[in-house]
């Protein structure tokens, strides 16, 4: 991705893809993190697209300093981002998540002079082996992210 300098939509397919082929072979866990910049119409709206951009250019950073080289930080589109997570049961993409909102909702961002605060919602889930397709895993995660939303956001949500 130009802006974040995360890995694209299109390579996230072929991550996926590798790693359900990985999973059926020798049934290796991998987790799915699906994360959305709460507000971010609203932050984009009142400080500018310019720094709608620089935020999200920063909160790709944290993403990519925040997990092992082994696992992958995608932008998903707009202010949403993916982080696949290789060999990486339930509980341990939980304190990984919950390590980046924190990390996240910590960082210093600013738009022109002024401070703002910017937190994410995160939506976990793990790859299953009755799962047909990436959208399976995929739909789970989304529907923890909006659980989490729903729950006041800035939270980490783990679809059952």
């Amino acid at each position: 991705d130009s802006l974040t300098g995360l890995y694209n939509r299109s390579k996230l397919d072929a991550i996926l893809a590798d790693q359900i082929a990985r999973y059926k072979r020798n049934r290796r866990p991998f987790a799915v993190l699906l994360l959305d910049v709460d507000h971010f119409k609203t932050l984009n709206d009142s400080c500018g697209h310019i720094a709608g951009d620089e935020l999200l250019a920063a909160v790709a950073k944290i993403l990519a300093q925040s997990i092992r080289s082994v696992d992958f930080a995608a932008r998903y589109g707009g202010d949403e981002f993916v982080i696949i997570l290789i060999d990486t049961p339930t509980g341990a993409a939980l304190e990984t998540a919950e390590r980046i909102r924190s990390q996240v909702e910590n960082a210093q961002y600013s738009a022109g002079e002024e401070s703002i605060v910017v937190t994410v919602s995160v939506g976990v889930a793990q790859w299953q082996a009755d799962d047909l397709a990436p959208a399976a895993v995929f739909a789970r995660a989304d529907q923890a992210l909006y659980e989490a939303k729903r729950a006041g956001r800035n939270r980490v949500f783990c679809a059952a």
